[in-house]
């Protein structure tokens, strides 16, 4: 069997175990602090790494859709140059065969004729005549 301990003995070999199970305590608590705080550093680490992953993300997709919008807004820009040139193409058109149509036709107008004759009644110079009264 085991070795018997006096009194004293028991006390102070329990009062060991005590501490040798307190201090085993203390160091697992502190192992488990250590790796509660490498679980932190590690999981802010990685969500650091997210919004970094992210951001660039954000700006390839903004750069992306910066070129789409320089793209349609060239295409529109385009498409308002060749509607525009379209225009003037039918207003020349138009013109030439103005000008076509009129240069056969002997359109000579004697600006005379348009001008309005105005007869005006003859001026009563009797009246004119009297004087002032003083």
């Amino acid at each position: 069997m085991g070795r018997r301990r006096g009194f004293f003995a028991e006390l102070q070999h329990q009062a060991r175990l005590a501490e040798r199970e307190e201090l085993r305590q203390h160091k697992a608590l502190a192992r488990e602090h250590a790796r509660a705080i490498r679980e932190r550093e590690k999981a802010q680490k990685a969500a650091e790494r997210a919004r970094a992953l992210a951001t660039k993300a954000a700006a390839a997709e903004a750069k992306r859709l910066e070129k789409v919008a320089k793209q349609a807004h060239l295409e529109a820009m385009t498409a308002e140059v060749t509607e525009k040139n379209a225009d003037l193409a039918r207003i020349y058109d138009e013109l030439d065969s103005l000008l076509h149509a009129t240069l056969g036709v002997d359109d000579f107008v004697d600006l005379e004729t348009l001008r309005p004759k105005i007869n005006h009644p003859p001026l009563d110079t009797r009246k004119l005549e009297v004087g002032a009264p003083p």
